[in-house]
């Protein structure tokens, strides 16, 4: 074949040889791998990439051909590589790819010869000489020849593997072998049955695996790294009948004595692996523990025995004296039964007083049992309600009460039910004659020496007239408040025009006396104001007008706003993120004013007052911290009542009347949030109150 002819038969022949000499390098026939490896080394890659791409450049066929070829040798270098790195089975199955690709060649051969032989001259076309004759039939000889050393090979290998495999079949103890790394290979029957998993459970499972529950003799847990296949493979040593228990495929515990040995390269004499048998020992180990028991109950009983035998010859003297003793113990026996009739007689007396005392008490009483199921109510409740045990037991209580407050008294007993606090509410009940009186409700639970719940005891208490009076007194205060802000007004408005006469006057005394008028007015108004919405809220005509806004909006509009009347203090308000929520914005300004007011009063000048607003679980939370006074924790629990006022020396020069954080504390709970206040004396309060949050 010279650098510009092609012998196409020698070019098919050494590319049949190729595939033979590839599979002979994957089964360990030592093969020069270089005309294998390399696709410029061969004649037919010489001849593509010196000539004929030159030449035959617009012949499609030819493009392809140099392709296909690069993809031969490609191909067999990873497959090479591949056995390099010992990945021998997946390098073997790889051949068969290169047989589809060497037929794709020869195809390809054969429509580029017919080609130029029709191609007139285009390169003369050699036929077959008998130098090449010789040398495509001993390329031939060398191919059949190989095939031949290869397939012996593969008998010899499988005879070897079945030898193998049977002599492990055979054996009762179970056979592992790993990896370098601890990884299995390959295992025996008897190692599967042995470990109760099957070979798909026990393949590329490592000794360090966790999942093994390895123990020591004394139960403690046997690292990965301490068992024998890792010891042999880290030290190169045998390892022999280390006793270790496993957790077994259906999660029973087995005991096994193990050895292993670690396999050892011929040429590098470098450990490649390890190789480890095993068998059960769980049963010899229980006869063994049974055989220590037998032996110390036996020495146990000798020594029982012969106690016994001593005490047998005092029997007879003890009898006497048990005889004594248990005439004295039938007599306190029949003292202790007198005395047991006389308790249970106190009992039953105790237990007639209490329930004639619970019968004639004026609340109403009753009973549950640890979720919440009333089983007793006293005779008041029957006489208010006119209904029976019958149609009251359980949760029948929910019938005489007012539709409007069923569910709510319902979720939040069923609430402290959960957390075990004592429960109070206020709510209407329907009495025999058709109409509904207002009682307050509160229950206790009741606990074992453990601390358990096993009962509940509550009593509700008529407070209608409570309620009428508390009314009356709303109304008087709403017309009261009414009445005075019309006079308000108008002293405000001339006020105003006397400000506007002095300053024109340029009377400094004046003007700084109408101010002091013009802000006791605005106290007043606003505490005007506070009473009207507590009026307005007990008679329910306080409305929430609720719609979607951004809680980002309004802490900027309230910030301006601040930033502009309050120089007093350095009030810091952090950035607040895009916060939707569905509430009532200007309840929802007064609220956040109310607490920036009162951080205001009971903080000394110059302090800093910070406001946040963020979102946490769904809920936007909003936060007025100050570095005042403190509140006591005696304070803190009625600070969200009516009319409530903290005393002390801080506060007594601070005007107010408590009715601006109930206020708070009602449109909160309007909006079905929550509010409260963290405090301790003398490092300020962080009042906050949570509303949900819109999802967008």
């Amino acid at each position: 074949m010279s650098s510009f002819t092609l012998d196409f038969e020698q070019a098919k022949a050494k590319h049949l040889l190729f595939k033979s000499r590839l599979r002979s390098i994957l089964y360990g026939i030592e093969v020069d791998e270089t005309p294998v490896a390399s696709q410029y080394e061969c004649g037919l890659g010489k001849w593509i990439y010196d000539y004929a791409l030159q030449v035959y450049s617009d012949m499609p066929e030819l493009l392809e051909l140099e392709k296909v070829h690069a993809n031969i040798h490609t191909t067999a270098r990873k497959l090479i590589g591949l056995h390099k790195a010992g990945k021998v089975n997946e390098s073997r199955k790889g051949l068969a790819e290169i047989d589809l690709i060497a037929d794709e060649l020869i195809a390809l051969l054969n429509t580029i010869e017919k080609k130029l032989e029709a191609g007139a001259g285009k390169q003369p076309v050699l036929s077959i000489n008998n130098t090449n004759n010789k040398e495509y039939h001993d390329l031939r000889k060398l191919n059949e020849e190989l095939d031949g050393r290869i397939q012996q090979q593969i008998e010899d290998s499988n005879r070897s593997n079945i030898k193998y495999e049977a002599v492990l079949a055979a054996l009762q103890e179970g056979i592992i072998i790993q990896d370098m790394n601890g990884v299995i290979q390959s295992a025996n029957h008897s190692a599967e049955v042995l470990l109760g998993l099957t070979a798909g459970e026990i393949y590329g499972r490592s000794s360090m695996d966790p999942s093994w529950g390895s123990i020591y003799e004394d139960g403690t847990p046997m690292p990965g790294e301490e068992r024998a296949p890792m010891l042999a493979l880290k030290t190169g040593l045998p390892q022999i009948n280390q006793l270790m228990g496993i957790k077994k495929g259906d999660g029973s515990l087995a005991w096994l004595s193990i050895n292993s040995q670690p396999l050892i390269s011929n040429e590098d004499h470098k450990i490649t692996g390890v190789v480890t048998s095993f068998f059960d020992v769980t049963e010899a180990r229980r006869v063994s523990a049974r055989l220590e028991q037998s032996i110390a109950d036996e020495q146990a009983m000798n020594e029982e025995l012969a106690a016994f035998n001593e005490e047998l010859v005092c029997s007879n003297e003890a009898l006497a004296i048990a005889n004594e003793e248990q005439s004295v113990i039938n007599e306190e026996l029949r003292q202790a039964q007198d005395e047991m009739l006389e308790l249970n007689k106190r009992i039953v007396e105790s237990e007639a007083k209490l329930r004639a005392l619970a019968d004639n008490m004026s609340q109403l009483a009753w009973m549950t049992d640890e979720e919440g199921s009333i089983n007793w109510y006293n005779k008041r409740w029957y006489d208010y309600t006119g209904t029976t045990y019958e149609e009251m037991a359980g949760w029948g209580w929910q019938k005489v009460h007012d539709p409007e407050h069923v569910d709510r008294v319902t979720e939040k007993f069923k609430q402290h039910l959960k957390n075990g606090d004592v429960w109070e509410d206020t709510f209407p009940l329907r009495g025999a004659n058709g109409e509904f009186g207002w009682f307050l409700s509160r229950a206790v639970p009741l606990k074992n020496d453990e601390g358990k719940i096993i009962s509940w005891f509550g009593t509700n208490t008529d407070i209608t007239e409570q309620r009428r009076d508390e009314q009356r007194k709303n109304d008087f205060i709403g017309m009261v408040s009414h009445e005075l802000k019309t006079p308000l007004t108008s002293l405000n408005a001339y006020l105003q025009m006397l400000q506007a006469k002095a300053a024109k006057a340029q009377d400094s005394f004046t003007s700084g006396a109408l101010d002091k008028c013009v802000r006791q007015v605005k106290k007043m108004t606003t505490m005007i104001n506070g009473f009207l919405n507590v009026a307005r809220l007990e008679a329910g005509k306080i409305s929430i007008d609720k719609q979607v806004f951004d809680m980002a909006h309004l802490v900027k509009e309230i910030e301006e706003e601040i930033i502009l009347t309050v120089n007093s203090h350095n009030i810091v308000f952090a950035p607040v993120v895009r916060t939707i929520v569905n509430a009532d914005m200007d309840k929802m300004g007064q609220v956040i004013n109310n607490f920036i007011s009162n951080a205001l009063k009971y903080s000394p000048a110059g302090t800093t007052i910070n406001v946040a607003c963020v979102t946490l679980n769904n809920h936007a939370l909003v936060s007025v911290k100050d570095e005042g006074f403190g509140i006591a924790p005696a304070d803190i629990e009625k600070l969200f009542d009516r009319y409530y006022r903290v005393e002390g020396k801080h506060t007594k020069t601070i005007s107010g009347f408590g009715i601006g954080l109930y206020l708070c504390a009602e449109i909160i709970e309007r909006h079905e949030g929550k509010i409260g206040v963290e405090s301790q004396l003398g490092d300020g309060s962080n009042f906050w109150f949570t509303i949900p949050v819109v999802a967008e």
